[in-house]
């Protein structure tokens, strides 16, 4: 218990030296507030989402491709400096 305890008295000071804190009050209030709907949006879809093995299998296979397209392009020479991204996956 205690363990935790220190756990989380270390995250509070944490938290408490993050940037968001030296904005003006409303406009901490305005970000929290979009974090809180976004949070509890993404709580409502979830409870109709219903994973299928196909899907699994979809999901794995992009992985796979963006995985795979990240590697050749960093061992494409001609690509020096270009940024590695998956977007031609998706």
């Amino acid at each position: 218990m205690a363990f935790a305890h220190r756990h989380l008295a270390r995250w509070a000071i944490s938290v408490r030296t993050w940037p968001l804190w030296e904005l003006p009050n409303w406009l901490v209030g305005f970000i929290v507030l979009v974090v809180a709907v976004h949070a509890a949006a993404i709580g409502f879809a979830l409870s109709f989402l219903t994973f299928r093995p196909h899907d699994l299998e979809v999901f794995g296979t992009l992985l796979a491709c963006a995985v795979a397209a990240v590697e050749l392009r960093r061992k494409d020479r001609d690509s020096a400096g270009v940024n590695n991204d998956v977007y031609g996956v998706w």
